[in-house]
């Protein structure tokens, strides 16, 4: 189950009409996911690369800045509840 500001977020982003895709890299490849539930790959250690923003259908500001130590996996179980669990990966020393 998600948690309630997660819920409240996801009612503001439809009622405003925004959608956010973020694409990450897993193995070499890329995998999309979007608040609206048009894409929605599965994430296994996955890296964020590119969100893009977008009301209404326009794409109005795109991130490429991203700390590549954060990795993120979506299971297919968290995939139904929209629940991410967020792992850091710490540089080898």
């Amino acid at each position: 189950m998600a948690f309630i500001s997660e819920t409240l977020q996801m009612r503001r982003l439809t009622e405003s009409g925004v959608n956010i895709k973020t694409t990450y890299i897993v193995d070499g490849t890329l995998r999309y996911r979007s608040t609206d539930g048009t894409c929605q790959d599965d994430v296994h250690s996955g890296i964020r690369c590119r969100k893009e923003y977008f009301r209404q259908g326009k794409l109005l500001h795109t991130e490429k800045i991203f700390d590549s130590r954060m990795e993120y996996t979506y299971a297919e179980w968290m995939k139904r509840h929209s629940i991410p669990v967020k792992t850091v990966a710490l540089p080898a020393k």
